[in-house]
């Protein structure tokens, strides 16, 4: 219920392709996605703000990044806001599905194919019976 008031107060309306910043929150799972560093490191800066006045605090060890980019760019090993550091990553999972530094979707379906297999199987002597 905090964290939902926190989100409220900042401007998450539209989407990503009509501002510089979007907010994707799930309970206490919150993803800030970017096109740029300032724009970044200023909603970061405005969700800590309004956490710290709610009396909650931003972990730096549970917070990672992970920058995608189309080209070679320079990524670090480590994102500093303020004094904030945090650890960068090539993937991570967000309520169930697999997001990656190349933006590449084939682990994700091979990972949905797979589970889907294993499900089928498991039931599969349950399709055959006639008295389901």
């Amino acid at each position: 219920m905090v964290l939902e008031g926190i989100i409220r107060k900042l401007d998450t309306r539209g989407n990503i392709n009509t501002k510089l910043t979007q907010l994707c929150a799930y309970a206490d799972d919150l993803v800030i996605i970017a096109r740029t560093s300032n724009a970044l490191n200023e909603m970061f800066l405005t969700l800590e703000k309004e956490a710290r006045y709610a009396g909650l605090i931003v972990s730096q060890s549970k917070t990672k990044y992970m920058k995608t980019a189309r080209g070679k760019d320079k990524i670090t090993q480590h994102y500093v806001i303020e004094q904030n550091q945090f650890e960068r990553v090539n993937e991570f999972t967000h309520l169930g599905t697999q997001i990656n530094a190349q933006n590449k979707r084939s682990e994700e379906i091979r990972k949905r194919i797979q589970a889907g297999n294993r499900c089928y199987y498991a039931n599969k002597k349950n399709y055959y019976q006639t008295n389901f």
